[in-house]
């Protein structure tokens, strides 16, 4: 016996969407190196240092570049383990979720990247928020239940 069939059969799907979020990821951090050398801030600045983004429009740009990829690194992580967690019990409602984590993640990303920080909800970078949140509430929601709680 494979460890496979202990799985629900569409938790295939989370795993997809897991393979999608690292392609995501992949393609946002693509994005940001072109950036780095169209827009001249040298490795190993992780960012353009403040006084230099203040008077350097460039420098500012990328910075918004940088934080928007940023912001996937940061929850990327958590998305993965709750979307698998809860993707357990409700395997396609989970992979739903993680598909569209990643698409706003790009919407997040599109939105910083404009050069316009408050433009990174504008574009689809909230149902990354949304989805991170019906992440969180639907993994807590298994643990509850296996705890039998509910």
């Amino acid at each position: 016996m494979s460890f496979t069939d202990l799985l629900p059969a569409a938790y295939g799907y989370n795993i997809v969407s897991v393979a999608v979020t690292s392609i995501t990821l992949l393609a946002i951090g693509g994005r940001v190196g072109a950036a780095r050398e169209r827009l001249g801030v040298a490795l190993p600045n992780l960012y353009a240092d403040e006084a230099r983004a203040a008077k350097d429009p460039k420098a500012k740009l990328f910075n918004c570049y940088q934080r928007g990829h940023q912001n996937l690194l940061e929850t990327a992580p958590y998305q993965i383990a709750l979307q698998l967690l809860a993707g357990l019990e409700y395997p396609l409602i989970a992979a739903g979720l993680g598909f569209a984590s990643a698409l706003g993640s790009v919407g997040f990303f599109l939105g910083y990247a404009s050069g316009n920080e408050k433009s990174r909800y504008a574009r689809g970078g909230l149902l990354n928020r949304l989805s991170f949140m019906g992440s969180t509430l639907l993994a807590a929601y298994v643990g509850l239940k296996l705890a039998g709680h509910v």
